[in-house]
């Protein structure tokens, strides 16, 4: 629970200690509002913000282990008897269970107790589509094609129905933790083996709630932990984008930007355990293109000087 509050809070005030640049005018309440399933006065399309399978499959598990890694002991093929207060109900499909403090953060699924302020008799939310925050039977669009919805820089104190408990907060553009990934993932090319990378990586894993790697990793096996971490810490933060394309590994399963992408059957599904909402569906199918490694040029600027060469495949 510590891990949960702390991550939680650092998003309405820990800006004051950990924003290194931050910005004072911003339009969280828009987000808010895009990030709101209908159990709680949603207003918004809410598939502006539906978050893919393959971005819910990074989140490790509570003891540390990728969700496909020997010992994860992950599974999503049963569902929970047990509730975990503030987390998500009893019947909760079991891949969201025993996953590590930031995934509750970061995500809302089918079964997760409400973010904001719920509508009364309101619990948790329901995506399947006769469910509190599904489609409707068609006739609903404000709802997440995915069954998934970003969490992250929401208030839970908020009540969408009359604006009560809003937190106006400043947005970090960047902070600490990124600068000690960023410190991490220098040191690992410039000095592999440096104890200084896993004692900034493990502070980022210690204060996420999961335990800290151990030393003896090779410097491509600290690469892709260190990407990973990336991934997980700074979701929804405006960095995946530009990560992905430094890295060059748009072509690569852990970075994957083109093909089909997946996410919960919505159209689907009477219940919350009925394993029908739960057939991974493809939602969207996107293009990739090596060149879009680099921005183009704009024509204007090649105007100004006939010498200059446009950025190569445009």
């Amino acid at each position: 629970m510590a891990a949960f509050q702390s991550y939680r809070d650092l998003f309405l005030t820990g800006w004051s200690t950990e924003g290194i640049w931050t910005r004072a005018v911003t339009v969280y309440k828009t987000w808010e509002n895009d990030a709101a399933p209908r159990a709680v006065n949603g207003t918004a399309f809410n598939a502006a913000l539906a978050v893919p399978q393959q971005m819910v499959d990074k989140f490790r598990m509570i003891n540390g282990k990728a969700i496909n890694e020997a010992g994860s002991n992950y599974n999503e093929n049963s569902f929970t008897a047990t509730a975990k207060a503030g987390y998500y109900v009893a019947g909760t499909s079991n891949m969201y269970v025993n996953r590590e403090p930031r995934f509750y953060n970061t995500i809302t699924f089918n079964g997760a107790t409400l973010p904001f302020v719920a509508k009364t008799g309101q619990t948790y939310v329901q995506f399947w589509p006769t469910g509190n925050s599904g489609n409707a039977n068609g006739s609903e669009t404000k709802f997440p094609r995915t069954g998934y919805l970003v969490r992250k820089h929401t208030n839970p104190a908020r009540n969408l129905s009359n604006d009560n408990g809003n937190v106006a907060r400043p947005a970090m553009y960047i902070r600490l933790a990124e600068l000690y990934l960023n410190y991490a993932e220098a040191l690992n090319e410039a000095q592999p083996g440096h104890p200084d990378i896993l004692i900034y990586l493990n502070k980022i894993r210690s204060r996420g709630g999961i335990p800290d790697l151990g030393p003896g990793l090779s410097q491509a096996e600290m690469r892709k932990q260190i990407q990973t971490e990336r991934c997980i810490e700074m979701a929804y933060e405006g960095c995946r984008f530009f990560d992905i394309r430094r890295w060059k590994i748009a072509n690569a399963p852990e970075g994957k930007q083109g093909g089909d992408f997946t996410g919960m059957n919505v159209l689907d599904g009477n219940s919350l355990s009925d394993p029908a909402f739960y057939v991974k569906t493809r939602t969207s199918t996107r293009v990739w293109d090596n060149k879009y490694y680099i921005f183009p040029i704009p024509q204007s600027e090649l105007n100004k000087n006939f010498v200059m060469v446009q950025a190569p495949g445009y």
